[in-house]
Order: structure tokens, then sequence, then C-alpha cells
């Protein structure tokens, strides 16, 4: 008898271990892509993960996210935003060259503007030394790094007016006269 519950006991306990291996395993959810399945982190700098994760999604399906998290309080890296024609297209190649032959040494690269993939023209809004670049297409969104080199996407809320005189010669104008027949 007492075998026979020590048998039980066991099962029991196997039993409690498989269904908590599978309802426990770090699954989380994550806004936007749905149920993390599967994520890897690579250490590619000082403070600083390069992660991939697979998710599953009711309305899309599988989907996979790739993102770099770096903490840039105790590290010397810092964000750098690369600046050229709004309407570039540049790759990532370019970019990186562009910067590595000024003397900077490319940690990670990120195409962090949002884009028409048919005509590479940015959407959003990006800031560079304080100069707001945009191509017009779409200027509701702006990446932006706080001082603290946190970037976030935000929902831009612009506003300007223009107030001014334009100085130019005054041409008067008069009424076209009939040719006589």
């Amino acid at each position: 008898m007492v075998f026979m519950n020590n048998k039980k006991f066991t099962a029991g306990i196997l039993a409690v271990a498989m269904l908590s291996g599978i309802f426990l395993t770090g699954f989380t959810y994550q806004q936007g892509i749905g149920d993390v399945y599967y994520e890897t982190k690579s250490r590619i700098y000082d403070n600083t993960t390069y992660h991939e994760q697979l998710a599953g999604h009711s309305a899309n399906g599988i989907v996979r996210a790739y993102f770099v998290n770096a903490d840039t309080q105790d590290t010397d890296l810092k964000p750098y935003v690369f600046e050229g024609e709004v309407t570039g297209t540049y790759t990532m190649n370019t970019m990186i060259s562009t910067l590595e032959n000024q003397g900077y040494k490319v940690v990670a690269g990120i195409n962090g503007d949002i884009y028409d993939m048919a005509t590479g023209t940015p959407k959003g809004l990006s800031i560079h030394d304080g100069k707001i670049k945009t191509s017009g297409y779409a200027p509701e969104y702006v990446i932006s790094f706080d001082e603290d080199g946190a970037a976030t996407l935000e929902k831009a809320a612009l506003r300007y007016t223009l107030q001014g005189t334009i100085n130019v010669p005054t041409v008067i104008i008069t009424e076209p006269t009939q040719p006589a027949d």
C-alpha cells in the first residue's frame, strides 16, 4: 500500500512539474506583437544588448522583433542620428561607413526612420543638432532621445507661426485695354 501511494505521489509531482514547465516557461506578452515564445539576448557593448523575439499574434500570425537595449548612464556609448538628405535612401552599410570614416566606432545601427518602402521617402520627423528634418510625409511622429539618451517614438505636436514682411518692389497693374477694331 505504501508503494502504491508512493507511485501516485511521484506521478502527481511529475505531473505538476510538467505543467509548471508548460505554464511557467517565461512566455511574456508584449503589446503590439503578442505572446513572446522565444527570445535571445546578446551583449554587444558595455550595458548594451541586442534582442530578437519571436511572438504569436492573433491578427498578424508569427511576428519577429529585433531591438537594441542600451543603458547609456555608465558608459561612453552615445546615440547618434545620421544626417543626410531627407530622401537619401541610405543603406545601413553606407551610414556605418560614413560614421566610421569620421572616427566613430559603431556598436549598433538601427534604421529608426519609418519610411515608405516603395519610394524610400521617410515618414515622420527627426531632429539633428536641434534642427527638425522631415520629408513632409506623415510628420505626426518623431524619434527622440532625451537628455539621458533614452530613445522614444513620440506623437509630435508641432505648431509654429511665421511673422514678417516681404520687401519687394510694388508693381502697379492696370486693366488691359481692348484693342481697337
